[in-house]
């Protein structure tokens, strides 16, 4: 389990992104470069597009 201290203090806000807008995709990648750990998102947030841009994202930059 992950510890408190061990969340970003800074988080990353999922409503109203798009996986189509490229300023979005590199704002997240930005953010989790930057050691961003805390992301929101919701099902409602822009139809369903806020989840697929983050996990689009996430699993581009899984570390093999």
């Amino acid at each position: 389990m992950i510890q408190i201290n061990e969340i970003s203090k800074i988080g990353f806000g999922g409503y109203r992104i798009s996986s189509q807008a490229s300023d979005n995709i590199k704002a997240l990648n930005y953010a989790l470069q930057c050691g961003c750990n805390l992301i929101d998102t919701a099902s409602g947030y822009t139809d369903g597009e806020s989840e697929k841009l983050i996990g689009n994202v996430l699993k581009n930059n899984v570390k093999k």
